[in-house]
């Protein structure tokens, strides 16, 4: 489901952010689905995905909307840490790059489908979560930190907590190769992908997140943690 109102979580239990276009931008690209599935979990949309590389592509004399490798392959990152991991040919199918549109794309595009995997059991259980207590899995910072004051004083609307074990960055803008970081004080994290341990001292910190190891931290000491980065393991994400 795509439109709704107050009560449609009631009635339908998986919707989707709408019709995207193939872009970057804040208006209606990829940046926008980290603010709308903020937004609208807490609005008790608790299962909520999007369209993998956007639906709405336009190739016209005056403007013209193409879906990119680079864009697609970010799309997918960020779609590992959702409740559902689905692509879309949108619009345009022919002229927008796909998920077999070369090799290093269905490798990148598959890398991710076991990422999303990877998560299963935990995502089992931030579903049961959803069901009982209306707590989505995409939260925002202040959700899991609310007696931090800085979570409510600067924009946080590109990062979000995926439950409470994992917090994630994704990258949203072109040629981006790092991320920019919020750590709430006195937290301890590991990468998931290198196992480099960070502290929270209230601030920003700056993450490398080439394509292929999308930024996530994991809470360090934590026993889910432990079971995602072994599932990891399990799904040749990490090596031996």
């Amino acid at each position: 489901m795509r439109s709704g109102a107050t009560f449609s979580a009631a009635n339908a239990r998986l919707f989707w952010l709408g019709d995207q276009t193939v872009t970057w931008d804040q208006h209606d690209g990829l940046t926008t689905i980290i603010i709308g599935l903020l937004s609208s979990g807490l609005s008790g949309y608790t299962l909520q995905h999007s369209d993998i590389g956007g639906y709405t592509a336009i190739d016209l004399k005056v403007i013209k909307y193409l879906r990119s490798k680079e864009l697609f392959m970010r799309w997918c990152e960020l779609a590992a840490f959702t409740s559902v991991y689905r692509s879309h040919l949108g619009t345009l199918p022919t002229e927008n790059w796909q998920f077999n549109s070369d090799n290093e794309t269905m490798i990148h595009y598959f890398k991710m489908a076991r990422l999303f995997k990877s998560f299963s059991e935990y995502r089992t259980t931030l579903m049961a979560e959803a069901e009982h207590k209306g707590v989505p899995l995409v939260r925002p910072m202040f959700m899991e930190y609310p007696n931090d004051s800085k979570m409510y004083n600067i924009d946080l609307s590109h990062q979000f907590m995926f439950g409470s074990e994992l917090l994630v960055a994704p990258v949203y803008e072109h040629h981006q190769l790092s991320v920019r970081v919020f750590l709430p004080m006195n937290t301890s994290w590991l990468h998931i992908w290198t196992n480099k341990e960070y502290t929270g001292k209230g601030d920003w910190v700056v993450i490398d997140a080439p394509i292929g190891k999308p930024c996530a931290l994991r809470l360090k000491g934590s026993l889910v943690g432990e079971e995602i980065v072994t599932s990891m393991y399990k799904h040749q994400l990490l090596p031996v």
